[in-house]
């Protein structure tokens, strides 16, 4: 129903942005959660999309965000302090009158998880769970952006460096979940209550995405593991070239959350040789109506970024 107002958080980020496009362009109503308005909170404010600037971990800044809304997207990215915003969320959605929520899990949460993250997710979903508000679990396995947030290690090289390994699994995009999540919040009956687990059109491994990502942009790449510690020490080396500019408070911040992702990625790598993050299905199609994309679709839609290195 296009009079329904939807609220998406992460709305500058890949999959809340995705969905976004998608329902804005059907004529829906949609207010976008945003940290600051930058040039990416106006290119959606372009686009028809309301826009509220707020952090999802405070709580007054939430309550402002969803006052009127029908139904919302709700992802909080990987770092201290998840079941506390879940929390908060949904008090703030049900003062508001929130019908429903499309919740981003992830593929390895489970009460037994030793990643702190992982973990985190599945108390969030228990949370909602009890909420009393209609909700969707998404737990998608590992995105096909991590051969994107790669790009800068090829002025170095032909080796590509990530702490997975001794598994495979089928890349999901962030379009993809775009294209679930739009999907959910348009629609949303014939799911309530449900948990969709979503992987990409094909299982790989590592080494094998990694060469198509070469036969992709014309070079031969080599994959090597790396430990989760070393890899998000080159994440930090980024953060600092392409932030030299910010205060170092918050700088400081975005450092720290990364030895937060460190924790979470030694622990999931063993969920990942153990196949926690394998297998193929059908539930993109199956709730869009169209096939998940391939790893090579995703490489040439993402051409630019691996020429800009």
């Amino acid at each position: 129903m296009l009079g329904k107002r939807i609220l998406i958080t992460g709305a500058t980020g890949v999959t809340g942005g995705y969905a976004l496009r998608q329902l804005a362009a059907e004529g829906f109503h949609i207010r976008a959660l945003v940290r600051t308005r930058d040039s990416r909170a106006k290119a959606l404010e372009q686009l028809g999309a309301e826009i509220c600037t707020g952090d999802i971990s405070d709580f007054s800044d939430v309550r402002k965000a969803l006052t009127d809304i029908d139904r919302t997207y709700f992802v909080f990215p990987i770092r201290k302090g998840l079941v506390s915003a879940t929390a908060q969320f949904i008090e703030a959605a049900r003062e508001a009158g929130v019908q429903y929520i499309v919740n981003m899990s992830q593929i390895s949460a489970r009460p037994d998880a030793t990643s702190r993250a992982a973990l985190a997710h599945w108390l969030a979903e228990r949370v909602l769970d009890r909420s009393g508000i209609n909700v969707t679990h998404l737990r998608p396995t590992f995105f096909a952006e991590w051969l994107t947030r790669t790009a800068p290690m090829l002025t170095r090289g032909d080796t590509i460096y990530l702490p997975f390994g001794g598994g495979s699994h089928a890349p999901v995009t962030g379009f993809d979940q775009g294209r679930v999540i739009a999907a959910l919040l348009r629609a949303p009956e014939a799911h309530l209550g449900k948990t969709y687990t979503l992987v990409g059109a094909e299982e790989m491994t590592p080494e094998m995405m990694v060469a198509r990502q070469g036969h992709a942009i014309g070079r031969e790449l080599k994959y090597q593991q790396i430990p989760a510690a070393d890899f998000c020490e080159l994440i930090k080396d980024q953060i600092r070239q392409l932030n030299s500019e910010l205060p170092m408070a918050e700088l400081n911040e975005q450092l720290d959350e990364i030895d937060y992702l460190a924790q979470h990625l030694l622990e999931v790598n063993k969920d990942y040789a153990e196949g926690r993050f394998g297998g193929t299905n059908n539930t993109i199609a199956d709730i869009t109506g169209g096939p998940a994309q391939s790893l090579e679709e995703f490489l040439q839609q993402n051409m630019a970024v691996f020429r800009a290195w």
